[in-house]
């Protein structure tokens, strides 16, 4: 008996069978819920193919230098840039006195069995509408964000890898806290498994893969207010808090190719998607004792919001339950020689975290650099409003540069191969 090839799957039934446990537990508490959380944009992925596929590979391999499930290996002997190729607007909001800018540069190295990954998420926007959480009007409402993360994975054995991350997060965050010119500080961290199983079968290639990832968990941010309200000039001084984006987030996958390679390039290519987020962030827990609430933060976050809670929407109480809590995502990619590719993903469930979206996207990946483009459709709802232009589009960038020195079978060698002579 192989002991030691037994050992992914037997981890992955395990996680399987409490990720199971935990959905199906669908307990009522005596819980309210605001839904204050710290970067709420970060729920989703805004950039390449994880967003061209609706979310439904959050925890795969994505061909880019950082991901979000941290045991995800890069290329041995490679340094991998990507960014959005310019500032991006994926969230079609109105009403800013700014519109919403995006940035997202990021850079990796692989090292043998070894991945090292850095990230900057860069997000501000500004707003000259009413707040509805203050009471009072406010021309000068935004939302400043910076998170840096650095990742660290590793091959146990034969494409099985973990991997563990930590972020520092700065937040001025108005919109959330309801006052301007606040901020606060604090770290989190993700941890994360992937395992892929390529085999041949019947003239095509086989490769099923699987990863899970818990992202974003940390305490609470503490945002100090000290000033005035705009309106009634009264002093301000409180602490407001706000949970980190927290969840976990499950996708499986199986690619497909044909054996047969043009040019040593697997002709056709076809992927397919699935994935699952559970979001944890934003709970507050009743104390019957005193009547208060308190944000579940920490690890609290990950063993405490499985469970069912009572919402007031303004008007009615409704029940969320576990099932509204999880988002759910597929995805579809079609490629050809290995160069270009073309996505179709979607996105629903969970409103109150994300919005439905539907989207698409086109990859020229020649190796050394790659361009990709992602057309978001966002879906308006009770709870969603994008008005009468939902569409909005990210272009990314990837740039790929060998430090082994071994040479890279692409498209483009032919070219290379003259331009050298």
């Amino acid at each position: 008996m192989d002991f030691q090839n037994q050992i992914p799957s037997r981890i992955i039934g395990l996680l399987f069978l409490i990720f199971f446990v935990f959905g199906i537990a669908d307990v009522k508490c005596q819980s309210i819920q605001s839904f204050n959380t710290a970067a709420y944009w970060n729920h989703i992925e805004y950039g390449n193919r994880v967003a061209a596929l609706g979310q439904a590979s959050s925890a795969l391999g994505n061909r880019v230098a950082f991901h979000s499930n941290p045991a995800i290996l890069v290329e041995p002997g490679s340094i991998n840039i990507s960014s959005y190729l310019t500032s991006s607007n994926p969230v079609p909001r109105t009403g800013f006195i700014e519109p919403p800018t995006f940035f997202n540069p990021s850079a990796s190295i692989g090292l043998d069995k070894w991945s090292l990954a850095v990230k900057m998420d860069y997000i501000q926007w500004g707003s000259n509408s009413t707040h509805g959480g203050t009471g009072f009007n406010s021309s000068n409402f935004t939302n400043d964000t910076r998170i840096v993360r650095f990742n660290a994975s590793r091959e146990l054995f034969d494409n099985f890898s973990i991997g563990v991350g930590i972020s520092h997060i700065h937040d001025n965050d108005d919109f959330t806290t309801g006052v301007s010119g606040v901020n606060a500080n604090g770290f989190m961290f993700s941890t994360g498994i992937h395992y892929n199983h390529p085999f041949p079968l019947f003239g095509i290639k086989l490769n099923p893969q699987i990863g899970i990832a818990l992202t974003d968990i940390g305490d609470k941010l503490s945002y100090n207010v000290d000033g005035q309200n705009p309106q009634t000039g009264q002093s301000i001084s409180d602490t407001k808090f706000l949970t980190p984006p927290g969840q976990l987030r499950t996708s499986v996958g199986l690619d497909i190719a044909t054996q047969e390679k043009i040019a040593n390039k697997h002709f056709i290519q076809i992927g397919l998607y699935l994935g699952f987020n559970k979001y944890m962030s934003g709970f507050n827990e009743l104390d019957n004792s005193d009547d208060t609430s308190s944000l579940i933060s920490g690890l609290d976050m990950i063993t405490s919001t499985w469970r069912s809670f009572e919402r007031f929407d303004g008007v009615n109480t409704h029940t969320v339950n576990v099932s509204d809590q999880i988002s759910k995502s597929y995805g579809i990619e079609l490629g050809l020689m290995e160069t270009l590719y073309f996505q179709i993903g979607r996105m629903g469930g969970a409103e109150l975290w994300v919005s439905p979206q539907t989207n698409y996207g086109v990859t020229l990946d020649l190796y050394y650099v790659a361009l990709s483009f992602t057309n978001f459709n966002y879906d308006s709802s009770d709870i969603w409003n994008f008005g009468e232009d939902p569409s909005t589009a990210v272009w990314n960038i990837d740039l790929r540069i060998p430090i082994d020195g071994a040479p890279r079978n692409t498209i483009i060698n032919p070219l290379l191969d003259w331009l050298r002579n």
